[in-house]
């Protein structure tokens, strides 16, 4: 079993290399930058380009909001629900649910680790791993596999 998630791993992230290495090929899922305002429940919003989004957290009524800047990782802080989040993105294919309190950005993944106890994500820009729970782990390694 352990040799399974070993290769699965080896797999993707091979896939991952791939689709790095092949960025040209992402003019499908962005034919131009798209600017997104994203609201909260109050007076609070952060305007981004939606390419440049890594992954959203959730922390009770807030989330935290993490995109590159500039080649910077800028992070901010909406008082909305990551419930919320999602409905604002569902337009977007690349952003996708991987656990109960993240959406993340495939196309910033650049390493996965873990086996079935737990996969964690390696984004672009930031040391933060992001969890990724068994019951988001295979639609999130479709849309890899994609």
């Amino acid at each position: 079993r352990l040799k399974e998630e070993i290769e699965l791993n080896k797999i993707i992230n091979q896939r991952i290399e791939r689709k790095k290495k092949n960025k040209n090929n992402q003019s499908d899922l962005f034919p131009e930058y798209h600017e997104i305002i994203l609201t909260g429940n109050t007076k609070g919003s952060v305007k981004l380009y939606i390419e440049d989004l890594l992954f959203i957290e959730s922390d009770g009524n807030y989330t935290h909001i993490f995109y590159l800047q500039n080649g910077r990782l800028i992070k901010k802080t909406l008082r909305c629900t990551l419930k919320q989040m999602e409905n604002l993105l569902t337009d977007y294919s690349q952003i996708i649910r991987c656990h109960r309190a993240f959406l993340i950005n495939i196309l910033h993944i650049t390493h996965v680790e873990g086996n079935a106890q737990g996969y964690r994500l390696e984004m672009e820009g930031t040391s933060k791993k992001v969890p990724v729970s068994r019951a988001y782990a295979s639609k999130v390694y479709q849309r890899i596999e994609a």
